[in-house]
């Protein structure tokens, strides 16, 4: 290697840079060599490993340093500056890192903590901490303090609205509020639900929209769709009306097609369906105004 590439912060960008894991791997290690206590050259070897146990013994290690790092730097008055700071960065992705595996690892309340914590640091969701705190708030089945939380919170992302709705309904299932909530959750991402049930794939870069709405998919998914029978068949219904309304299905798709009207059948929602596709056959509506006719319909 060339010796301009010899400088840490060289090597940093080298392996940023870097499609190879291969590649990564040698370069942190490099850098590891000189610096065995360089928290963001661990975070970036922690993401190389696919073992999970080893990945978490990593991240542990490098959130021990950055931690250290930020706080000799930042006082806990001044945590809502994490951003703004090399080390802010750091500590911040390193507890992005961490909440997920330690709570499929069981460690649910360390998680939720961490979460706490990243949310402080990143108070203006610049870096999606709220959808990290929702989702453990969901995983611990605190529904009560979701819609409590959700009521105070003043950044409407797509994690409070999908909360929001998710909350209500395991609260008190199909009601006004759910139907309501559920709504103005597709409002603000109407291609969400379709993520959620593998309808569309990973976007791969098409738009920053689209791929914010995928990763949120990707991580809410397992309570849209998995966290009740009644949740997913009330989502699957909506979605699949939707769908069909705003032409994301169409009878092109004659098997896809087949599947959802026999959705809405199930559901009790096909003459709802078929009066509105009446209502707007031949009409180019967008999204929000074919949600504003379906709220009219559910009276929600």
């Amino acid at each position: 290697m060339p010796a301009k590439h010899e400088n840490t912060d060289d090597l940093l960008e080298l392996a940023y840079e870097s499609d190879s894991q291969e590649e990564i791997t040698r370069i942190t290690k490099k850098i590891l060599e000189h610096n065995p206590n360089h928290s963001e050259a661990l975070l970036l070897l922690s993401d190389t490993l696919e073992d999970e146990e080893e990945q978490l013994t990593l991240l542990y290690r490098a959130y021990k340093i950055a931690k250290k790092e930020f706080y000799a730097e930042f006082s806990t008055e001044e945590e809502d500056e994490a951003l703004d700071s090399d080390s802010g960065i750091v500590y911040s992705g390193i507890i992005q890192r961490m909440i997920i595996p330690l709570s499929d690892s069981g460690k649910t309340e360390e998680a939720f903590q961490l979460a706490k914590d990243l949310r402080k640091l990143d108070p203006e969701n610049q870096i999606q901490s709220h959808s990290l705190y929702y989702y453990m708030l969901l995983k611990k089945k605190d529904f009560s303090q979701v819609v409590e939380e959700t009521m105070r919170d003043s950044i409407h992302s797509l994690a409070w609205a999908w909360s929001r709705f998710i909350a209500v309904f395991m609260l008190s299932g199909e009601c006004d509020s759910s139907e309501k909530y559920f709504w103005e959750a597709i409002k603000m991402g109407p291609d969400v639900p379709f993520y959620m049930f593998g309808k569309y794939e990973d976007p791969n870069g098409d738009s920053e929209d689209d791929e914010e709405d995928f990763s949120f998919a990707l991580l809410f998914s397992e309570h849209a769709a998995l966290n009740s029978e009644e949740l997913a068949a009330f989502v699957l219904s909506r979605a699949s009306l939707f769908g069909i309304l705003s032409s994301r299905t169409t009878n092109e798709d004659t098997d896809e097609y087949d599947t959802t009207m026999e959705i809405l059948n199930s559901a009790g929602m096909m003459d709802i369906c078929l009066k509105i596709l009446d209502e707007i056959e031949d009409k180019d509506y967008p999204d929000e105004s074919i949600i504003k006719i379906i709220c009219r319909e559910f009276s929600c």
